[in-house]
């Protein structure tokens, strides 16, 4: 059977083709208003280093609850850290290499600090996009010899930014959805799970989803943003609990024990 990532990849250029030429602009700034979108992304997107076992991206979603890519979970570990503190993540839902069963508008996971920790930026995953609009994508590519990996560092390090063009983008019923991109050539692994965001009119940043995968194409990459179920997002995003909360549902898990939880 074929993998399901490799099918995408391979409906790249019909997708491409499809979108006609507007998406096919340089995805990098081409008017004074997305070179000072640019400039607000840099400043204000919020994105937080993941380390579990290797290193990869998350972004608050309140003032204690994170996202991040669930492909990302690789150890056996009840613990992520995230930002150099640890959080409380879902146990063994991802697989090193990847796991690529995961389908990717579930490819995400919520991650729970015990304490309030994060200012986020607005969370919209409503937000809706045209063939050719710009948004940015934040995350921390891990720099080779991948073997040489600090944790350390990692977590110290300032985040990058990834600029593409929507080439398509789709809203589930019940919320969620995929973006496809037309990003730049280039490596960016260790961006999954970072946020993808756009500036609005009022200079707001709004983050819609996060970077679940990527493809290489002949003049660029295609890249996926999974869009976030509002409904799940709304059971954390404004009334976080104490302590993980019984939750399970599709693309969705959360530790239910208070033993789980750990001091930063």
């Amino acid at each position: 059977m074929t993998n399901l990532r490799t099918r995408i990849g391979a409906a790249a250029a019909m997708l491409i083709a499809l979108t006609g030429c507007t998406a096919l602009r340089p995805p990098k700034p081409q008017t004074p208003a997305e070179a000072e979108a640019l400039k607000i992304i840099q400043k204000d997107l919020q994105v937080l280093p993941i380390f579990d076992f290797t290193g990869s991206s998350a972004f608050p979603i309140s003032r204690r609850n994170a996202v991040m890519a669930a492909h990302a979970r690789h150890s056996a570990s009840d613990v992520v850290c995230a930002a150099g503190s640890p959080m409380v993540a879902p146990q063994n839902i991802g697989t090193f290499p990847h796991n690529t069963s995961i389908a990717p508008e579930k490819d995400w996971v919520i991650i729970h600090a015990r304490e309030d920790r994060f200012n986020p930026n607005i969370i919209d995953p409503t937000v809706k996009l045209s063939v050719g609009d710009l948004v940015f994508i934040g995350g921390f590519p891990v720099k080779p010899p991948v073997n040489n990996f600090d944790p350390v560092e990692h977590a110290q390090r300032k985040p990058e930014f990834v600029m593409g063009r929507v080439l398509t983008s789709s809203i589930s019923d019940g919320g969620g959805g995929m973006v496809w991109l037309l990003g730049p050539p280039g490596d960016f692994h260790g961006c999954s799970g970072g946020p993808a965001a756009i500036v609005d009119e009022s200079g707001q940043v709004r983050v819609f989803g996060d970077f679940t995968l990527g493809y290489w194409i002949p003049f660029g990459q295609l890249l996926g943003v999974t869009r976030l179920p509002q409904s799940a997002l709304d059971k954390f995003q404004y009334s976080p609990p104490p302590y993980p909360t019984p939750w399970h549902a599709e693309g969705y898990l959360v530790l239910t024990e208070p033993r789980f939880v750990v001091p930063h």
